[in-house]
């Protein structure tokens, strides 16, 4: 083989291994692109979903501050509420300075008071359960917030949130007179996660700020209070990484509320993930291909048109 047929093959097979190197490189790239790009609108989604619900959390929030705030609540919280006339008639007045604040939310089933000593200041419910509001002293960053649980109510037994937030006098704000208690529907949350869908027959999985599992959304609809373990890795787990649940791997995204704690994570199948980028990759491959070639067919065409015309020029000649 001359010298000059060696040098030809040599440059052919380097623009080769060149032109492949470019491809997988832009392949990777453009995989790398529609991933982000997948994940940037499931956490979108997974904002949307947790932000709708602090929205309920925050109306409740600030229902209990007007509460608080309310000179008359402040008076009555100064005084010792007894089972005598003079309590009744101050236990009426507390009831109708509540019931003006918060009969316009339907999601608030109820809103009641706790004195000094964390007794219900409130006749319908002097059997309810508030041990699990004892350990709020105080009122931080984030919003104080029950797990869910059940309470009983003259009117039956409901299962709700409880908002908490600590009183304090306008005289000194160091010093606690009562507490103020909201219960929120659970049933909320099935209004803002019951038509709630994620691509790739994703699942979300709701955590509350002290990582119990509230509810799990996926196609066949609502799971309420799914077991805590089985999706332990899933609460530990930070966004875009790998866990396993049942012999199933699956890339977890998440999104934290910065009102409550709470965490809302999307589970997307490893497998099905990988499968919709690879789609997207070669539909768009594909189509820069048939573009590639239609313009080389032309510059073909062109080449050959031009050429033709010569050799015609130079026979008529």
């Amino acid at each position: 083989m001359s010298l000059k047929k060696q040098m030809i093959l040599y440059f052919s097979c380097l623009m080769i291994i060149i032109f492949t190197l470019m491809e997988v490189i832009n392949a990777y790239q453009s995989y790398k692109l529609l991933e982000e790009n997948i994940t940037s609108s499931i956490t979108e989604s997974l904002n949307l979903g947790l932000n709708n619900l602090d929205y309920y959390f925050q109306d409740a929030e600030n229902l209990c501050s007007s509460i608080m705030a309310d000179e008359s609540v402040q008076g009555i919280l100064n005084e010792e509420i007894g089972k005598d006339l003079d309590g009744r008639i101050l236990m009426r007045e507390l009831n109708r300075v509540i019931t003006q604040y918060a009969s316009t939310r339907p999601h608030i089933t109820r809103v009641y008071l706790l004195d000094q000593d964390y007794q219900v200041i409130d006749p319908e419910l002097n059997g309810e359960d508030v041990e699990r509001f004892t350990d709020i002293i105080e009122n931080g960053e984030l919003l104080n917030i029950s797990a869910l649980h059940q309470v009983g109510y003259i009117t039956g037994n409901a299962k709700v949130f409880s908002l908490v937030k600590v009183i304090y006098p306008y005289s000194d704000r160091e010093r606690r007179v009562g507490t103020i208690v909201a219960d929120i529907d659970y049933r909320i949350l099935g209004e803002i996660f019951g038509d709630y869908s994620l691509p790739m027959n994703g699942s979300a999985v709701l955590f509350d700020q002290d990582g119990n599992t509230v509810l799990e959304k996926d196609a066949g609809g609502i799971t309420w209070e799914p077991d805590k373990e089985e999706y332990s890795a899933v609460w530990e787990s930070g966004s875009n990484e790998e866990v396993t649940i049942n012999g199933r791997e699956y890339i977890t995204l998440n999104y934290v509320s910065d009102i409550t704690g709470w965490k809302i994570s999307a589970l997307i199948s490893r497998s099905e993930f990988v499968w919709a980028v690879f789609v997207q990759l070669r539909t768009g491959i594909s189509s820069m291909a048939y573009r590639k070639f239609r313009l080389s067919w032309r510059r073909a065409c062109v080449n050959l048109n031009i050429s033709g015309r010569s050799t015609f020029s130079r026979s008529f000649l």
